[in-house]
């Protein structure tokens, strides 16, 4: 028979439910009734601060001193930074598995990536928090993030990359896959032939007017000049035709 005075002594000295439950033979959830009659059973947040004393290491903190959800919650870092750091032989381990579960079931990394494209392709709603300074993350996080994901140009972007080649031929390249962040912002297609200039592809369904202002105000105090093509600018000849007087116009400013 164990004593309750005993089983309660062990919780009330730091122990946790099932560390006492270990201590006297009791099932986890027959020691957890019995504090809850006692009236000491701990909250979830008493228990992760007792944890936390005794066990310091497992502590994740970050920047401003609070735990990294807290401040995520707060806006001032991503939830990922802080988080322990794995040896070189735990990675490998976690790679290897997770390489063997994409060989058994490879519908799982086709669905990550749609899922992440969806996230944080043009207009989805991280790439857009992020923008929109929501979302902390360095350029260079945002680079690799967007290069893993392998954002590829969608069939407006292709279709505006064609123009610009017969426009202007080597001088245009789509960069909205991240291979090129400025302050914090990925532009869509960037000229490569000396020129500070961008152009953007705003679809109406997730772009509005005063985001073209912003983007351009953004990308000048960079020194670029920026131009903004709308969609359904590509949509019809005679919107093509007037397209591509205003990429020669801009593309041909000095």
């Amino acid at each position: 028979m164990v004593n309750m005075e005993f089983l309660c002594q062990l919780y009330q000295d730091g122990l946790s439910s099932g560390e006492v439950a270990k201590e006297v033979g009791m099932r986890p959830r027959k020691v957890r009734k019995v504090l809850e009659r006692a009236g000491i059973m701990r909250s979830r947040s008493e228990g992760q601060k007792l944890r936390y004393e005794r066990h310091p290491e497992r502590r994740i903190v970050g920047p401003t001193g609070f735990h990294t959800k807290t401040e995520f919650k707060s806006g001032h870092i991503s939830p990922n930074r802080g988080r322990a750091i794995h040896t070189e032989k735990s990675k490998k381990l976690i790679g290897g598995a997770t390489r063997e579960l994409y060989e058994k079931e490879p519908w799982r990394r086709e669905e990550l990536t749609k899922k992440a494209k969806e996230m944080w392709g043009p207009g989805g709603p991280l790439r857009l928090a992020y923008e929109q300074g929501k979302m902390a993350i360095s350029e260079e996080g945002l680079r690799e993030l967007l290069r893993k994901v392998h954002l590829c140009p969608n069939k407006r972007e292709i279709e505006l990359e064609e123009v610009l080649e017969k426009l202007f031929p080597g001088q245009w390249k789509y960069v909205g896959g991240g291979e090129v962040v400025i302050g914090g912002k990925c532009p869509d297609f960037i000229n490569v032939n000396g020129r500070k200039q961008i152009i953007e592809l705003f679809g109406e369904p997730w772009h509005k007017a005063d985001n073209s202002e912003e983007r351009i105000s953004h990308f000048g105090r960079y020194g670029y000049s920026t131009l903004i093509v709308w969609v359904k600018e590509l949509k019809s000849k005679q919107n093509r035709t007037q397209l591509k007087e205003k990429l020669l116009s801009f593309g041909n400013k000095t």
